[in-house]
């Protein structure tokens, strides 16, 4: 499929203002279970005085509805505080969601991963807003207390690799301009660099869509491209490819003929009865040859009929760029979800150039929907800035997606990136038009590198349901990807981390931000070949793929979720882990700590001190095991 980009006209669009409460949210919550409960027993005396049916019919209805909202108070849906996630109980709602086996169709987990061995994996976190005293007005990092968590998690011990042959979809790229021009194409692993491989689940399709960025190097090893190749895949819940599916396309309407204008294609057509002939003889050759044609021509038309309502896969995106010199690299997935539950897959990518040894590099972000009818390609735009030059993290507020936008409408809305880590800079950017502006940014004492080492990884995501929400807050967690040049092992040296970033009121800020997550697996080395130090050595966190909380035990309380985490090794192999146990890791960091609710004492200057110091322990425990790592995996010399 061949997209061209669509340079729409920019125009800035207002931010969406909060409400500051609801009417249940500004009671508090022991309050609101008294007033619901002698609610009850009010109506069910009242009940017993009224004769007409009308009121009747009314004193039914809420007596019928009253004890759901009482269920959703006990679940804390109208919590105003991170501290009622300490006793948090879901464990009736998810024994009577197990119950449903639907549930379980559109759930990713799957009963691998339900059975997998899973190992244990300490981790260590920084908490850089708690409530502890603290010497502020310092730049001292020992004289800074930081809270510092301790807590595990577990992984898969089984490491799935996401496979994708050249050769698969050698037909295909033959077809496209860019591998035309090359007559000497080959089609092994070293004439063509695949980059990132971002995933998703989607529910409604029950299947991972899987996207990852293809380029041609050519026959020198390097690329003068100037197409974008992205390929993408579906795969079920236990990674096996899924061929020739079908996906509807959001906004288009499927006709109620449609098998019926498939059938008068092939009626449209004539076929020789070859079989008069003799087998010998050139009518028959001419007869084969010709039903063949026609065949072809069949398949041709239904496919052009059928690409106009779904989208099938594998497809491969050609997307013609201007310029030369270009360098694809990231890719990424993300979900977006209505509020009817209508899900629409976004890829988000960029396009890397530099005209020359001695020019400036240039990084553009684009993103387009290859669910809907007419999928034009968005250049991100943030006039007079090159804040989408190094990070473009993305991830959707309640504004983004709570607006009563239907995925089968033409407007896309927006959508937010975390354009830097220190200082956090946060953008707004329109899915019409592109356009971007920054809605925040908190200060920075410091300009040093040591804080441009936490560079973009996975999107975004805010909690499994059915975790409450808070009123007056989001929360995401992230992997973003922890980057340092020649610290003993490589050039560089990359792993995933973990982040929790809150918003509350407009305000942001990374609640906690853990060590490095290495699973203790070796990597592959930059060269494809071996463990060792040679070249770059990279596990880059590409996506969640999916989050799923799925039972909690009635006495422990403790929950048990699945996250399912794909990265890339040297640009090269991509792979999916399990994770479990992350939402026991996080809540329990509210029940033991003392954690900030106060969203100005987030921005004052001994909380970017303290900020400051949680990268530098990151920071030294980082480069300490990058040391450790190259002295276990040193690089052959003739390698």
């Amino acid at each position: 499929m061949n997209l061209s980009p669509n340079h729409a006209k920019n125009t800035l669009f207002k931010q969406n203002k909060k409400p500051l409460c609801s009417l249940l949210s500004c009671i508090p919550k022991k309050l609101q279970q008294y007033l619901l409960i002698f609610s009850i027993i009010f109506l069910y005396l009242f009940h017993t005085t009224i004769s007409n049916l009308f009121f009747k019919l009314i004193n039914f209805l809420i007596n019928l509805f009253l004890p759901v909202i009482l269920l959703f108070s006990k679940f804390n849906i109208f919590s105003n505080s991170k501290t009622q996630f300490k006793n948090i109980d879901l464990s009736f709602y998810l024994r009577y969601k197990n119950m449903d086996t639907s549930y379980f169709e559109r759930s990713a987990i799957s009963k691998k991963i339900l059975n997998n061995n899973y190992n244990r994996f300490d981790l260590q976190s920084y908490i850089p807003y708690s409530n502890i005293s603290e010497s502020s007005h310092t730049d001292n990092i020992d004289d800074l207390q930081l809270q510092i968590y301790d807590n595990f998690i577990y992984y898969s011990k089984h490491f799935h690799h996401i496979k994708s042959s050249i050769k698969d979809i050698k037909e295909e790229l033959l077809s496209f301009e860019e591998t035309q021009n090359h007559h000497d194409i080959k089609f092994s692993k070293n004439d063509w660099k695949k980059t990132s491989t971002s995933s998703i689940w989607l529910k409604e399709e029950q299947c991972y869509l899987t996207v990852s960025r293809l380029t041609y190097l050519g026959t020198n090893g390097d690329s003068n491209s100037n197409t974008i190749i992205i390929h993408s895949q579906l795969f079920d819940k236990n990674w096996k490819e899924l061929k020739d599916k079908r996906i509807p396309k959001s906004n288009s309407t499927l006709p109620e003929d449609l098998d019926y204008q498939l059938k008068q294609i092939e009626n449209n057509f004539t076929h020789e009865n070859c079989h008069l002939f003799s087998t010998l003889t050139g009518l028959f050759r001419s007869c084969t040859k010709e039903n063949h044609r026609i065949n072809k021509e069949i398949a041709n038309l239904k496919q052009k009929l059928l690409d106009e309502y779904y989208v099938i896969y594998p497809i491969t995106y050609t997307i013609p760029y201007t310029k030369t010199n270009i360098n694809s690299e990231d890719i990424k997935l993300i979900l977006k979800q209505d509020n009817d539950g209508k899900e629409e897959p976004i890829i988000i990518f960029n396009v890397n150039t530099n005209n020359g040894e001695n020019s400036n590099t240039q990084n553009d972000v684009y993103s387009f929907s290859p669910h809907r009818k007419s999928s034009n390609i968005i250049q991100f735009n943030y006039p007079g800035s090159t804040l989408l030059n190094e990070n473009w993290t993305p991830f959707f507020t309640k504004e983004d997606l709570d607006n009563n936008k239907k995925i089968e409408t033409e407007s896309q809305n927006s959508i937010h990136f975390i354009t830097g880590f220190f200082p956090l800079q946060i953008l707004k950017c329109s899915l019409d038009d592109g356009t971007c502006f920054k809605e925040f940014e908190t200060k920075s004492n410091k300009n040093d590198n040591t804080f441009k080492m936490i560079q973009s990884g996975t999107q975004f995501v805010p909690f499994p349901e059915p975790i409450p929400t808070l009123y007056s807050s989001n929360i995401w967690l992230g992997f973003p990807e922890y980057q340092l040049q020649e610290c003993g092992c490589g050039s560089q040296f990359v792993r995933p981390m973990m982040t929790l970033m809150i918003e509350t009121n407009g305000t942001y800020y990374l609640e906690l931000i853990s060590d490095t997550l290495d699973f203790k697996t070796p990597v592959l080395s930059g060269k494809g070949i071996g463990m060792d130090c040679s070249g770059n050595n990279k596990m880059s966190p590409d996506s969640i793929a999916s989050w799923e909380l799925i039972g909690q035990d009635p006495k422990t309380k403790l929950l048990e979720d699945y996250l399912v985490l794909t990265y890339t090794e040297a640009d090269s192999r991509s792979s999916m882990i399990v994770l479990k146990g992350l939402l026991n890791y996080i809540l329990n960091m509210y029940q033991t700590l003392p954690i900030t609710e106060d969203k100005e004492s987030v921005i004052v200057e001994h909380h970017v001190n303290r900020f400051t110091t949680a990268l530098g322990y990151l920071f030294m425990g980082f480069n300490s095991y990058c040391q450790e790592y190259g002295q276990n995996h040193k690089a052959n010399r003739f390698s």
